[in-house]
């Protein structure tokens, strides 16, 4: 199947990138993204507070351990994305992006336009990066290639004394992404309530009550675990099926986004994506939507760019 080259988003070319409103969209999930964690932090410090006053060794260690784990990616996330939205944002409104070769140089290091960069996240696999800035204090933003998230990056003096290996290439096309994706989702669910179950579990044979108390307790505690665990299934279903939606070709079909962001495929269906951030972005880009099967009304499928990473679930109707 040919490079679908232009069936992805691509910056603005008549004014500053910020102005996009993909970007402004991918903005607005960074800032949310921020400002939840800490708030999911804060409940298990909580939990953890309450089984220490409480007098529960193990229920406090159990929930120690999850203060750690989420403290530690929350650090890691404000670092990276948090700290340097302001700046981000500031950088997005004043200039525009322009593509630029990239040379690899480490898993976080790259020289583009004689700037040595150190990225927040991966580096490019395809050579190229749309590249805005840098600002006076030495921050930068780019853009892989089809994906209209910034992401800030940091401007070096000079390159480090001290590299490691360039990164194995790894796939890039929709299927990659979906399975990376299905995987990340099924251990996120299983990990978290894994956890939950732990944790209430100890807490009610720590408690030590009579035994008929005991039995309601966990009677009760395994209701809402129940009721909130596939209320999470239901919202992770579309990640967690998406590797198994693609595994049929894509096929290229016209398509448009509406006002109330269904996408219109050949003016008779519209699909509510379900799951995959970018779709929307890749449509409005190029009038197409690479589509695993054929759609019909009432109907599920994987959607995606192909040689892009680039997948979602859109339902018909």
């Amino acid at each position: 199947m040919e490079k679908a080259t232009s069936a992805v988003w691509r910056p603005r070319a008549d004014g500053p990138a910020g102005r996009d409103p993909d970007v402004r969209l991918a903005q607005w999930r960074q800032v949310w993204a921020r400002d939840r964690i800490p708030r999911i932090w804060s409940g298990y410090v909580f939990v953890a507070l309450l089984c220490l006053l409480l007098g529960l060794p193990v229920s406090s260690v159990l929930a120690a351990v999850a203060v750690l784990v989420v403290g530690a990616f929350m650090l890691g996330y404000w670092l990276r994305i948090g700290r340097p939205l302001t700046a981000v944002a500031r950088l997005l409104e004043a200039e525009p992006a322009r593509l630029v070769d990239v040379e690899v140089l480490d898993r976080r290091v790259v020289r583009a336009e004689q700037l040595v960069l150190r990225l927040s996240g991966d580096v490019p696999t395809s050579g190229r990066l749309w590249l805005v800035g840098p600002s006076p204090d030495g921050i930068a933003v780019v853009f892989h290639e089809g994906i209209p998230r910034p992401m800030p990056v940091q401007v070096l003096a000079e390159v480090p004394r001290r590299l490691g290996r360039p990164p194995a290439s790894r796939p890039q096309d929709p299927r990659a992404v979906a399975r990376r994706a299905s995987a990340a989702a099924l251990w996120r669910l299983g990990l978290q309530w894994a956890h939950t179950i732990a944790i209430t579990v100890a807490i009610g044979l720590e408690l030590a009550p009579q035994p008929v108390v005991l039995a309601w307790l966990f009677a009760v505690a395994g209701v809402l675990i129940a009721v909130f665990l596939a209320r999470n299934v239901l919202r992770a279903r579309a990640r967690l099926r998406v590797s198994r939606l693609l595994v049929p070709d894509l096929v290229e079909f016209p398509a448009t986004v509406r006002a109330d962001w269904t996408i219109a495929v050949e003016t008779e269906l519209a699909g509510k994506v379900l799951w995959g951030p970018h779709v929307h972005a890749s449509v409005r880009a190029s009038g197409r939507l690479w589509i695993a099967g054929t759609p019909a009304a009432g109907a599920t499928l994987g959607v995606g760019v192909p040689d892009f990473p680039i997948a979602g679930v859109v339902r018909f109707s």
